[in-house]
């Protein structure tokens, strides 16, 4: 997905499961649960279930971004958590922007 300079995707909520920005390239703000924060190639942001995030192109370059989505209710919840830290990992993702206890 790509986001030109000014585009975003707006507040949303995760009900039931997970969302995963990794940013490829650019310079994008992600917001979570109101907390804002700058994301550049290889950080990750992860919107838990129960949560809400956006994220904003606040640049005049384009920024290229890859969304993954979680859903920890269709396994057990253990398992799904130890996943998804497998999962990052194996991509790349060079630092991820949530507190541990949503991992």
């Amino acid at each position: 997905m790509t986001l030109q300079a000014g585009e975003s995707v707006g507040v949303h909520p995760h009900v039931g499961n997970g969302e995963v920005y990794y940013l490829l390239s650019g310079s994008a703000t992600v917001a979570e649960d109101s907390e804002e924060r700058i994301l550049q190639p290889g950080d990750a942001e992860f919107c838990a279930d129960g949560h809400t995030h956006a994220i904003r192109n606040h640049t005049d370059a384009p920024a290229d971004l890859t969304v993954a989505f979680h859903a920890p209710k269709a396994c057990h919840a253990l398992a799904a958590q130890r996943c998804g830290k497998l999962a990052l990992a194996d991509i790349g993702i060079r630092r991820v922007l949530a507190a541990p206890a949503e991992l």
